[in-house]
């Protein structure tokens, strides 16, 4: 049995550099960037953070033969992501991200995806006694904007859920991809209604709920299935609540913010496997006596891994170590 299984979409960030030096050409300036690739995609991220702290993991998805394929493949497996759930597909590309950063370090993003590999999973090409032996199967909404991968995240969500495991869905909105906003908006929903942990933005929380405090949009997002509602609040931490009624805010570590690309990702891959770690998965655990306290540990475990990969550039390569997160957990 694997720990923490992913389905979605895996695919080569390219960071765009800021210019740093002008070019004088026939009388007319031109400033000079360049682009840094790194590994990247949501639930591939998730993965990641999980297996460096420790977990065993396994990816679901699909891209190109191609060199970017290629060179994913052996970004997960360096990471220590298993790769039995991925798929090379020899006439669809992989999927390019192109993002660009604020003074800030917040991100906008562009993609290279018409379609993009990851769109093009079909529910024929998962291994499914991956699916069935897993703790927690986790997915986001990219899987979510085309056919086929939209029933083949569904259906195997669903397969998940009925096998006992607890299904992780995280909106990871990206309102470029979505011709239709309000489809999107309905099928994000559609997603909460079927997963038992539920991971938003302090945006994505408002664009789902319309509410904007955490207390009130969580007690919403409860009554649609979710067992437990993770709020993500940037530099003020984070919020949870349960179905059950353990509920707090917990401060995160202040940081430089570098690039804050994949601190949601690095913020669930800790956060699950903290609640794994603590055994909250188990049946009935978050009823027993100290269950808010090691759930807030496992908020804790997943604001420390955010706030140390948004002090570092890059996606997968700015991911901690188990031991630097520990290690700074350890100061709070």
């Amino acid at each position: 049995m694997s720990d923490i299984v992913a389905l979605g979409e895996l695919l080569v960030d390219f960071s765009v550099q800021r210019p740093e030096s002008t070019l004088q050409m026939d009388g007319r300036h031109s400033t000079l960037s360049f682009l840094r690739g790194d590994a990247g995609g949501g639930p591939a991220n998730v993965l990641a953070m999980g297996a460096r702290m420790g977990s065993s993991t396994i990816f679901i998805g699909k891209v190109g033969r191609d060199p970017f394929g290629l060179f994913l493949a052996e970004a997960l497996k360096n990471l220590g992501v298993g790769l039995s759930g991925l798929v090379m597909d020899p006439k669809v590309v992989t999927t390019l991200a192109f993002v660009t950063l604020d003074d800030a370090g917040e991100r906008n993003f562009g993609f290279y995806r018409n379609p993009g590999a990851d769109t093009q999973l079909t529910l024929q090409e998962v291994q499914h006694p991956i699916v069935t032996a897993c703790r927690i199967f986790h997915f986001s909404s990219l899987s979510l904007t085309h056919n086929p991968s939209r029933s083949t995240a569904l259906a195997v969500a669903a397969e998940a859920h009925q096998s006992g495991a607890w299904v992780s869905f995280d909106p990871n909105w990206r309102p470029t991809l979505w011709p239709d906003v309000a489809e999107g908006r309905t099928l994000a929903l559609r997603a909460v209604r079927c997963s038992d942990i539920l991971k938003v933005s302090e945006s994505e929380m408002e664009w789902l709920t319309g509410l904007n405090s955490p207390p009130s949009a969580s007690k919403l997002l409860l009554a649609m299935g979710p067992r437990i509602v993770l709020v993500t609040l940037g530099e003020r931490g984070s919020y949870y609540q349960t179905a059950n009624g353990l509920s707090g805010k917990v401060p995160t570590v202040p940081v430089q913010v570098v690039d804050t690309t994949a601190t949601g990702d690095a913020f669930m891959g800790a956060f699950l496997h903290a609640f794994l770690e603590q055994e909250l998965d188990q049946p009935g655990a978050l009823e027993q006596p100290g269950a808010g306290q090691r759930l807030q540990l496992a908020v804790q475990t997943g604001n420390v891994a955010g706030a140390l990969t948004a002090a570092k550039a890059g996606t997968m390569a700015a991911l901690p170590s188990r031991q630097e997160v520990l290690a700074k957990l350890s100061e709070c």
